[in-house]
């Protein structure tokens, strides 16, 4: 065995040499608008798709990102029982709504609800 260090800490790296990756990396990390609390209300993200949970009076539900496909007015069972419809019903598209599809304005993403938040109020 040798009495050598191995390198592997950032106390025996060589500030001579860079840091790996972008400088960003290395700095405060941001908060994205879309987490951020607006007026009146209280509670932290959930953060966990598909949750929902009542925090200090404010109910909130966290949806999945980017599953937006569109309502699906009819009924699963009008369908009939097969491996094309059934099969497949939670991996592929089945709305009869289609929402925006223009990739340079909405990014194939118009309208996906990220959180849902209720409270009562005077």
């Amino acid at each position: 065995m040798s009495d050598e260090s191995t390198g592997s800490g950032e106390a025996d790296a060589d500030p001579s040499l860079p840091r790996p990756g972008p400088d960003a990396l290395y700095g405060p990390n941001p908060t994205p608008p879309q987490l951020e609390n607006g007026f009146g209300w209280d509670a932290d993200p959930l953060l966990v798709s598909g949750c929902d949970a009542y925090v200090d009076g404010e109910y909130l539900y966290q949806d999945y990102v980017y599953d937006d496909h569109g309502a699906d007015t009819r009924s699963v069972f009008d369908q009939p029982p097969d491996g094309n419809t059934m099969g497949g019903f939670y991996c592929r598209a089945t709305g009869d709504y289609r929402y925006p599809s223009d990739p340079e304005t909405y990014g194939y993403n118009a309208a996906d609800l990220l959180e849902f938040r209720a409270r009562p109020t005077d």
